[in-house]
């Protein structure tokens, strides 16, 4: 996942085809970027990018858009024009799904308003995907998000009730993650992160696995990936696993590593 490397695009280092190339050199079998690492939207492009991909013979990946619904009604239509946008890109380019975001609310005494409002916004994207065969794909983001535990996205999915919205499951993402966020809630046990992900592991169509710190064997310290995999497998899950490095390390060294790591898992 191109935001892997988010210091190398920042710095001008990398862009959209040449992350391509590197994914490709690690011999990785699909890429999925964020829209602001692709670098323009335009039809001519987006044109380029669909032929690097061909090219290189990998498949695209999810196309990831940062969407709050949660924070304020003004916002509705500044994030849905977001949405709307990533779902344009990601048909163009033949991508599976695009991520979305349910959002946070303004304060904790405000949260079951802000929830109400996500369901709203995630209702009209997923419309909106229906409307071309897009599915859309919420995924499960931080320890103060709408979507911070298990029992969470469960009920955001039923409350939306639309079945073009699906599940991108983040592995390091829920309460109880030790690398989601240095917030801290109370009474969140690091084991509530396994049964989080064992709640909602059968609905997810999409996962994105979290690289926080490899030790010097290579393997990832801060989340048990023989657990993970373990849910993973008992319910047949058969899709993408994108590689999404939020360390602190050398990126490109990094990522590398975590590719080594992970493969086995899935083969």
């Amino acid at each position: 996942m191109s935001l892997s490397y988010q210091r190398s695009f920042e710095r001008k280092e990398m862009d959209i085809l040449t992350f391509l190339e590197t994914c490709r050199n690690l011999n990785l079998d699909a890429a999925s970027f964020h829209l602001r690492n692709l670098g323009e939207t335009t039809t001519e492009h987006l044109k380029t990018v669909r032929r690097k991909y061909f090219d290189l013979g990998l498949a695209p990946g999810a196309v990831g858009v940062t969407t709050d619904f949660g924070l304020s009604r003004e916002r509705l239509s500044e994030e849905l024009a977001k949405a709307k946008e990533g779902i344009r890109v990601a048909m163009f380019l033949g991508a599976p799904t695009v991520r979305v975001f349910a959002g946070s609310a303004p304060d904790e005494s405000r949260r079951e308003e802000a929830f109400k409002r996500a369901v709203e916004g995630l209702r009209k994207v997923a419309e909106e995907g229906a409307t071309g065969g897009l599915p859309v794909s919420l995924q499960n983001h931080n320890h103060r998000a709408l979507a911070r535990t298990g029992q969470d996205v469960l009920r955001l999915l039923r409350e939306v009730g639309h079945p073009n919205l699906t599940l991108i499951l983040d592995t390091g993402q829920f309460a109880g993650s030790k690398g989601a966020s240095d917030e801290k809630l109370p009474g969140v046990r690091g084991d509530d992160l396994y049964q989080s992900i064992e709640q909602v592991a059968s609905l997810a169509r999409y996962v994105r696995a979290k690289i926080y710190e490899l030790d010097a064997s290579g393997r990832e310290q801060w989340i048990d990936y023989d657990r993970v995999f373990n849910t993973l497998r008992s319910v047949h899950y058969h899709g993408i696993v994108d590689i999404v490095y939020e360390g602190k390390g050398d990126e490109k060294l990094e990522v590398a590593r975590a590719a080594k790591f992970l493969r086995p898992y899935l083969t």
